[in-house]
């Protein structure tokens, strides 16, 4: 049991690289996929309704780089300068500049077109594929889970605040559909390729910059 619980995260690093793939060759080759056109055509012809709209708006708004930018500096200084810990600062200013690069360069090879702008309720601009709110978001926040998730000692706290923030994610990934400025299959890549990362830099820094937590999992 042991055994399998350490190797769990490589076998979910594994699984979502495959989807990720899979996702990358079909719109490679349909552009644009029967469950896109589906989710689509739900959100615009059943599903909008004008406060739906308005609490969609709300929740991609965290995800935006203008919020999420000023948020990781304000972590940076108060982990430099209130808990010097410099080292885990450094860390998270470097985990939105490496997701944000990765996720520019990933569109800029694939180029994919945005939903019709007549499908928008917001406007946006780039390209779509993968889904910048749902990379950027999922290790924003996914490492803020990872680190409370293993230094809080209250459970419930820790517990309310994790699921809290997983379920903040999933709604910004689900905002960008029903907003009409990505396709269901931009956010499920940019979701899965965003967790890969993660685990592959979380393994990362145990091993070379917080080798005690290493030693303590």
């Amino acid at each position: 049991m042991e055994k399998f619980k350490k190797n769990l995260k490589w076998f979910i690093l594994g699984i979502c690289i495959i989807i990720f793939g899979l996702i990358l060759i079909a719109i490679t080759k349909f552009k644009v996929l029967p469950i896109d056109t589906w989710t689509i055509n739900l959100m615009v012809n059943s599903a909008r309704r004008e406060w739906l709209t308005v609490f969609f708006k709300i929740f991609t708004f965290f995800g935006e780089a203008k919020l999420l930018v000023p948020l990781g500096a304000i972590g940076a200084i108060i982990g430099f300068f209130v808990f010097k810990d410099h080292l885990r600062a450094s860390c998270y200013i470097c985990n939105l500049i490496i997701i944000s690069g990765l996720n520019w360069t990933i569109k800029h090879i694939v180029q994919r077109p945005r939903p019709e702008e007549s499908l928008r309720l917001v406007e946006e601009d780039g390209y779509s594929f993968p889904s910048g709110h749902a990379m950027i978001t999922t290790a924003f926040y996914g490492l803020l889970i990872y680190y409370l998730w293993n230094h809080t000692d209250n459970k419930v706290l820790r517990n309310c605040i994790c699921i809290g923030l997983t379920l903040l994610i999933v709604l910004i990934d689900f905002s960008r559909v029903y907003l009409g400025v990505h396709y269901l299959s931009d956010v499920l890549a940019g979701s899965l390729l965003s967790i890969s990362y993660l685990i592959i830099a979380v393994e990362f820094a145990k091993a070379f910059i917080f080798k005690e937590e290493k030693s303590r999992h």
